[in-house]
């Protein structure tokens, strides 16, 4: 298990990320994969972590079992699909198969009535394509995963309506129950023979190499109030009884608002279940825009569990937490697409942007954006003053031929869209992945100046990173003026 110093693990979570996971893998400390994107692309993982784990490198990866995503509304989507949702809608030839899909989907019995909502039209290109028709249909991922989580009658529930502690067997008063139990074994077992059964079922011979996870994850759900948190006390404590491994891990999925109000007790809770490692995402905890007090909470959690022996890995981490790496932080998560902060219940969809990570601001921005800082500095006006003083990543060092400029043509490429008939222009396919890599290299630049840094040089380096953006980065030294606090624990 790597746990010799930090550590910084790289997220895939779709089929578009594939190529840029594959090519940047083995720079990283193991790779982590959300158990639904394991679940659609369970053969191809598989090999492509054997290959991982048994290279020169031997790298590791874990599996996020994801099972918060059941206890939220299935329905939050509504019939216009606006919101994320484990449920997707999926075409049919006609209604009539359409309604025999949804009931083997949300395994509904023969008399239950199908809502109204859940079967519409399938319109493309603005033109009606009937018979066809498009049916409201859980996700067969998630199907997968609930089947294999969930006791049957309550698995039954999954897509219909969200699940709830009760269903788990667990009430205030009761402590743990033997169903909610059964849930932590299974959701365990799951992340300890995902990859090893997926190889097998592929007919793959030998096996004898295939590594375990270099993490196992607690279940968790999300916590935004006191009974929730108690709740989660209870899996935990679970989980710590199920499995014994050295690298079990608590999972905190909590509010920030809740955070700050129960830091205290959050803490606590987490010592009292004697888990060693703790992996934790606060949503929608964009760290330029985040309110100093939110910083500071995130900061007492790093470090006050740090003091008591516990690592703590952030799955979403900005440059803050990159710089906590000095200061108590064991781990950071990034992935090429949601970097540095996802809420627990994103938009969904949209036309994907094209954007420039700028090292000095330590954000990701619009070109536009990125340009109207870097085009106030004299030393980027050349190829080789922009890669000494901005980036001298290789995609950088490929594309910036002249000087600051060369982003707006090699980043911002973009191509006329595909559909309808204005003059609407989209980012290139090209440039959507230039970006990407852009990203994920000057992310580990990042890493590895916060790991080889000492505390009150990297104070002084993010002091200069805001003064060189010019009050277009004040936020930089907001988090040098908290951490400044932390220099002498």
């Amino acid at each position: 298990m790597t746990t010799n110093g930090p550590m910084f693990f790289l997220r895939t979570g779709s089929n578009a990320e594939k190529k840029i996971v594959e090519k940047t893998a083995s720079m990283f400390s193991g790779v982590l994969l959300r158990a639904n994107y394991f679940e659609s692309a369970a053969g191809s993982l598989s090999v492509f972590l054997l290959k991982y784990a048994q290279g020169s490198n031997r790298k590791g990866y874990i599996i996020d079992p994801t099972t918060y995503v059941f206890a939220l509304s299935p329905h939050s989507a509504g019939s216009n699909n606006s919101q994320w949702s484990i449920r997707s809608w999926k075409r049919s030839i006609r209604e009539s198969n359409a309604r025999v899909l949804l009931r083997r989907d949300l395994r509904m019995d023969a008399a239950e009535p199908i809502q109204s909502d859940w079967i519409r039209p399938f319109i493309k290109d603005n033109r009606d394509m009937s018979p066809m028709v498009q049916y409201w249909g859980i996700t067969s991922a998630y199907r997968k995963l609930a089947d294999y989580y969930f006791d049957e009658p309550v698995a039954k529930q999954a897509g219909r309506r969200e699940i709830l502690p009760p269903d788990l067997g667990w009430t205030p008063s009761g402590g743990a129950a033997e169903s909610l139990t059964r849930f932590v074994v299974k959701t365990t077992q799951y992340q300890l023979n995902a990859v090893r059964n997926a190889l097998e079922g592929s007919g793959l011979p030998d096996l004898d190499g295939v590594r375990g996870p270099e993490f196992v994850l607690s279940p968790y759900f999300y916590i935004s109030k006191p009974g929730e948190l108690a709740f989660m006390s209870a899996v935990w404590s679970a989980f710590r009884h199920v499995y014994e491994g050295e690298n079990g891990a608590a999972v905190l999925l909590v509010d920030k608002g809740f955070l700050s109000q129960s830091l205290d007790e959050v803490v606590n809770a987490l010592l009292a279940s004697g888990l060693k490692y703790v992996f934790f995402w606060i949503p929608a905890l964009n760290e330029e825009h985040a309110q100093k007090s939110s910083l500071y909470d995130m900061a007492e959690l790093v470090t006050r569990l740090g003091r008591q022996g516990v690592g703590t890995i952030n799955l979403y981490a900005g440059g803050f937490s990159t710089a906590l790496l000095q200061f108590g932080l064991q781990g950071i998560v990034n992935g090429p697409g949601y970097g540095m902060d996802r809420d627990v219940q994103p938009v969904k969809g949209g036309m994907p942007q094209a954007k420039y990570y700028l090292p000095q601001a330590h954000v990701r921005e619009d070109i536009n954006d990125t340009l109207e800082i870097v085009a106030g500095w004299p030393e980027a006006t050349t190829r080789e003053g922009f890669l000494s003083t901005v980036c001298n990543c290789p995609i950088c060092r490929d594309g910036i031929r002249h000087g600051w400029q060369d982003i707006v043509m090699y980043y911002g490429e973009s191509v006329r869209a595909r559909n309808g008939t204005s003059d609407r222009y989209v980012p290139s396919q090209r440039a959507l992945e230039r970006c990407a890599f852009h990203f994920i290299f000057a992310r580990l630049m990042e890493y590895s100046r916060a790991c080889s840094t000492d505390k009150v040089a990297l104070i002084e380096l993010l002091r200069q990173d805001a003064k060189k953006c010019g009050g277009k980065a004040d936020y930089v030294s907001t988090w040098a003026d908290l951490l400044q606090k932390y220099v002498s624990m």
